[in-house]
This record gives C-alpha cells, structure tokens and sequence, in this order.
C-alpha cells in the first residue's frame, strides 16, 4: 500500500510484532531436534579424534604440561591436570555426546558436553582452531535451549513416542541462525580484504598445501586458471548466499 505513491512504512507496533515473532513465537521443535542429533553426532566425532592425541597435546608430558593462564577464562583440567583426569573427561564427554545424540536426559549431557569441550580446548588452546571455537559456542547454545523437546528419548519418556515434539519459543534456533549468518558474512569481508580471493586464485594456493592434504588433486586441476577462477569465486557466491538466506530466512515466516 501507497501513500501519495510513497510507500507506507510499517508502524512500530508492527515492527515489534514481527521482531516478536521472529524470536518468540512457539513452534514445534523438530528443527531443534534434528539440530540436536546432528551436533551430538559431531560432538562424538570431535571426542573421538581427541583420543589418539589426548596424553601427548594434552597430557601432562605433552607439548604443554601446564594449562596456560589466560586472563578470564576457565576449565577443568586448570584444577584436576593428571593424565587419569585427561582420560577420564574424555570417556565422559563420549559418554555426554551419545546421550545428547540421542535425547537422553538431553539438558544435563548437553551442559556437560559444553563444559568438557571448552575445558580441552582451554587446557592447550593452541592446538585448536576457528571450527572448534564454533564446535563450543554451539554447544553452549544446545546447553542453553529446550534440546530434549523433541525426537528424543526425554520426549519418548514423557510422551511415549520418540517421534513427537513440544512447541516451545523458538529463540534457539534462530539464535544458531543469526550466528550463521554472522560467521559467514565475516568471513565474505576477511576474504575480500585480501589479495588471492579478488584475484581468484586462493583456492588453487590451499589445494596445493602438502601438509593438509589427504587426498592429493591433480595437478592439472589446482594449476587451471579458468576452473581455480571459477571455484574460488564460487566459494565466495556461495557463502555470501549462506550468509543472506540464514539472516532472512526466518523473518518471513516472522511476517
């Protein structure tokens, strides 16, 4: 609708109804459920690569025998720093990993997974990187949220179906969203403040990196211009989409 062919900006009402909405309005928690399951399944991955290197990057002989002090930030193996706790805090992260997989007694393994996952990594930071920062700040959020409300065994318990789901403010997954969104766009302007993305060529410099590669590309393929061209700006097409489509995505259900 016009006025004097201006359009009618919404009212404040209007907009705060929508912002409301947005982060407020109950919905049926299958979508925190499947995002529950799906980290549970990472949280045990990520628990299950610690372990072969659990004593010599964590341990108290290893590469950095004493946690360093970094001014306000805390962990559980800055007090209990004996190999046995290393070992120990590991099986129970496993343990709270599973558990948060499948819904059983979902808030209490979700609490426990964020603090051991923030205690390794705050026991020696400089092993871990920006995904794993991620991995903990997720965490966190799941902690935070109604995580057992849906397509879990908490929600078989209360309601006798695994399959069935709560409507609870959906704050949290829209939470995880804008954070999404953040991440991505942050990373679109770091990698257009340089260099090798404008230029095209940032992609082909990290295929050809030995030491981490798995699976070695052909040559022929991390040496073509037009096709090493056309990944690297694809990558940025792309997560400049991720990037929009998380931050609007929901505010036209809001709507």
């Amino acid at each position: 609708m016009t006025e004097n062919n201006r359009p009618v900006l919404p009212r404040p009402s209007v907009i705060g109804e929508r912002w409301q909405a947005f982060w407020f309005r109950p919905e049926p928690m299958y979508t925190l459920g499947l995002v529950r399951m799906a980290f549970g399944a990472l949280a045990v991955l990520w628990t299950l690569w610690l372990l072969p290197i659990r004593y010599d990057l964590l341990g108290t002989q290893g590469v950095a025998p004493n946690q360093p002090a970094i001014p306000y930030t805390w962990g559980v193996f800055e007090f209990w720093t004996s190999n046995q706790a290393i070992l120990i805090g590991w099986a129970v992260l496993l343990a709270s990993a599973l558990a948060l997989t499948f819904g059983w007694h979902s808030r209490l393994a979700a609490i426990l997974v964020f603090v051991l996952i923030l205690s390794f990594q705050r026991r020696d930071p400089w092993i871990f990187n920006a995904g794993d920062a991620v991995v903990r700040i997720e965490a966190l959020f799941i902690a935070l949220s109604p995580c057992g409300a849906a397509l879990s065994l908490d929600q078989r318990r209360r309601e006798g179906t695994f399959w069935s789901a709560q409507s609870r403010p959906n704050w949290p997954v829209r939470l995880m969203q804008v954070q999404l969104s953040i991440i991505y766009l942050a990373s679109v302007q770091m990698k257009l403040s340089g260099e090798t993305w404008v230029q095209g060529t940032a992609v082909s410099y990290a295929l050809r990196l030995k030491d981490m590669q798995r699976f070695p590309p052909p040559h022929w393929f991390t040496t073509n211009a037009l096709m090493m061209n056309a990944v690297t700006w694809g990558t940025l097409a792309i997560e400049l989409s991720v990037a929009v489509w998380s931050g609007i995505s929901g505010f036209g259900r809001g709507y």
